[in-house]
């Protein structure tokens, strides 16, 4: 019997796969902040983490190919 109370967790491949549509959506133009706010509590957390580190990645490299 599962405890209603334990969050569930996210699997890594679909918080890989979540994280790479928000960072999509971002890079159309939308704010991660509003793409986040769509996403359930339990999915919020990794996603907001694989996101950040991303984009923040993207940034620096993307300044050093320039």
């Amino acid at each position: 019997m599962t405890d209603q109370k334990t969050p569930r967790s996210l699997p890594l491949s679909e918080a890989i796969t979540v994280a790479a549509q928000a960072i999509g959506e971002v890079m159309s133009g939308r704010p991660l902040t509003e793409v986040l706010d769509q996403l359930e509590a339990h999915e919020h957390p990794i996603v907001q983490s694989l996101s950040f580190d991303a984009l923040r990645k993207w940034i620096r490299s993307h300044g050093l190919i320039k």
